[in-house]
């Protein structure tokens, strides 16, 4: 009962304000950039970017060409869920950031899971999910149509799967940990968007050193290679996702 009434409270909180938020909060250009790729995918089958022009020179100093029809300047995963979510519940900003809010309700339960397993008082789950559910970068961030806080909720899964299993088996603990933090990075690339530190940042916290075994290789691909892909193959036509 308890546990249904840790989630059930901060989870309400959460929607009223998130949904407040998406309703009245004017659109801008991410939610332009981000919105598009999947709805050019299940409509003409392929995933461009046809919010942004591809002549121009403003955006990042670099010519776009291609863009149209080819998108290299995020990671795919986010385009690929906003493509079958556009298939359920239509295409609108609103349906873009009602997304989100689900992905924001997932990051919810997971923080409350968090606290539950490093603190035995009952009440602090509870007092976490209201504080989190409340928050307004967090309740902010829910009510985009973008991809930080599905990067999020699925990093804080991570961390939450983890807890949870590291008792029972280490290597399931880390296997799932380490599944989920990596398609956190298939959202966005930034390691502090989903939470992940590298030891020389300073707030990085010592973990279990496998559960970090993909980071260093998504990273690696993300920031290098697509910063690779922005330079030269924008220009080089008919490749890319």
């Amino acid at each position: 009962m308890n546990n249904v009434k840790n989630f059930a409270v901060p989870a309400l909180l959460y929607l009223i304000l998130a949904s407040a938020t998406a309703v009245t909060k004017a659109p801008w250009c991410d939610e332009a950039w981000y919105g598009s790729p999947g709805y050019n995918l299940i409509t003409k089958g392929y995933m461009g970017t046809s919010s942004l022009d591809p002549a121009s020179t403003t955006w990042k100093s670099v010519r776009l060409t291609g863009i149209d029809r080819h998108t290299y300047w995020a990671m795919p995963l986010h385009f690929l869920a906003t493509a079958g979510w556009y298939k359920l519940a239509g295409f609108s900003i609103f349906s873009l950031r009602a997304l989100s809010i689900a992905w924001g309700l997932l990051a919810l339960f997971c923080w409350i899971r968090i606290a539950a397993e490093l603190s035995p008082e009952r009440h602090v789950a509870l007092v976490t999910g209201l504080l989190l559910a409340c928050n307004y970068v967090f309740v902010n961030r829910s009510a985009d149509g973008r991809m930080d806080i599905m990067a999020f909720a699925l990093g804080s899964a991570a961390l939450a799967v983890y807890l949870h299993l590291r008792e029972r088996s280490l290597t399931w603990a880390i296997a799932a940990g380490s599944t989920l933090a990596t398609a956190a990075f298939f959202y966005a690339s930034e390691r502090r968007r989903v939470g992940v530190f590298g030891p020389r940042d300073p707030h990085f916290v010592p973990g279990p050193p496998l559960l970090a075994i993909p980071s260093p290789l998504v990273t690696r691909y993300s920031h290098v290679g697509r910063q690779r892909r922005m330079g030269r193959l924008y220009h080089a036509g008919p490749v890319g996702f």
